[in-house]
């Protein structure tokens, strides 16, 4: 799948970047995860971010935990998609990535049976498509340097000098 977005040899460089730095991390990325049409995915992790705006199932990180909600559920997708190779389109393994980061058993399944956040979603998509982005991450940097997709360092810290330039003129 990804040799086919990326091509054979850019997709080999791309996951051996991956690779090493997951490495480093503790990740172990396999890339044989099945995907498909991930609204549900992004619905959860926007409600996920609702509810953290709201105060609501945050964590102090006296149990070793760091982050938002919304970022412990990022945490759930990533590792069940990237390391377990786990369908992030089913729902027994949105329900799981939910409870794992913190959310409750039966609000998951109850806002992924309802539809909750759909619009909000749905509006989100849209104007990443006015915008023409077409890959993730997509990184925006005060709204003028844009990075789309896993990048070099040297692009970020190439923006991050343009922007303190601009900032002393």
């Amino acid at each position: 799948m990804y040799a086919q977005k990326f091509g054979a040899e850019r997709f080999e460089a791309i996951s051996e970047r991956l690779c090493a730095v997951g490495k480093g991390e503790g990740i172990q990325f396999s890339f044989g995860g099945n995907t498909g049409l991930t609204r549900d995915s992004h619905r959860l992790l926007w409600f996920a971010g609702q509810r953290e705006a709201e105060g609501v199932a945050k964590r102090e990180g006296a149990d070793g935990v760091i982050g938002g909600l919304q970022t412990r559920v990022a945490e759930q997708l990533f590792r069940a998609y990237f390391e377990e190779e786990k369908n992030i389109t089913d729902l027994k393994v949105l329900v799981e990535a939910g409870v794992g980061a913190g959310l409750d058993r039966e609000t998951v399944k109850k806002l992924l049976d309802e539809d909750v956040g759909a619009q909000e979603v749905d509006l989100e998509a849209k104007t990443a498509a006015r915008r023409l982005v077409s890959g993730v991450p997509y990184i925006s940097v005060q709204g003028k340097c844009h990075v789309e997709g896993a990048d070099e360092p040297e692009v970020f810290i190439d923006i991050f000098e343009k922007v303190k330039a601009e900032q002393k003129d």
